[in-house]
């Protein structure tokens, strides 16, 4: 019989000075690269701008852990609205949410035997998290924002939607493939 390689789990709800470090870097690059397209809007769309940077809160979820991943959707939503407008708390709790969720997929797996599962895993993650995310901010728009729920669905929810799921998911493959084999990254 061989004897099983031990090796070191990945506690989901915690954060160590390592992971601190690496989230604070990743909150100023999501912020950095929300705010470099910020003049690129979408045509015929309402307040929708082209947004390739939502896939660094759900690589901050899936490499850093859910905690980290929500302080980094978060925190740079509101560095880079702070910067340009006014800031909407639910907005970047809807970020927030977003690498929360992907979160939830260990890093630790992505270097297991079953790589493409494991991908595949943290992809739809991340998508859940960029439906739910969004949503959230959407429909508290409506109290938030005075918006209507036919607005908050249609115009926000579905169209920011599907422009980050657009690029989120195939950048989320992209980068997760190029990964080294054994991400260290979180403690």
């Amino acid at each position: 019989m061989v004897p099983r390689k031990v090796t070191k789990r990945r506690v989901l709800l915690s954060m160590n000075r390592q992971t601190m470090i690496f989230s604070a870097i990743a909150t100023a690059l999501y912020a950095a690269v929300s705010l470099l397209p910020n003049p690129i809007d979408l045509p015929g769309l309402h307040n929708l701008n082209f947004r390739p940077g939502v896939v660094v809160p759900v690589l901050a979820g899936i490499l850093l852990g859910p905690i980290a991943g929500f302080f980094v959707g978060a925190a740079g939503t509101l560095v880079a609205d702070g910067l340009t407008f006014d800031t909407s708390w639910n907005w970047a709790i809807g970020n927030g949410l977003i690498g929360l969720i992907a979160g939830v997929v260990p890093a630790a797996r992505l270097a297991s035997r079953a790589r493409w599962r494991s991908i595949g895993a943290a992809t739809v993650m991340g998508a859940l998290g960029i439906i739910r995310g969004v949503g959230f901010a959407a429909l508290t728009d409506v109290l938030v924002a005075n918006r209507t729920p036919d607005t908050a669905i249609g115009v926000e929810w579905i169209s920011v939607a599907k422009w980050e799921l657009a690029w989120g998911v195939p950048l989320t493959i992209i980068v997760v493939l190029a990964w080294p084999r054994r991400p260290n990254i979180a403690g």
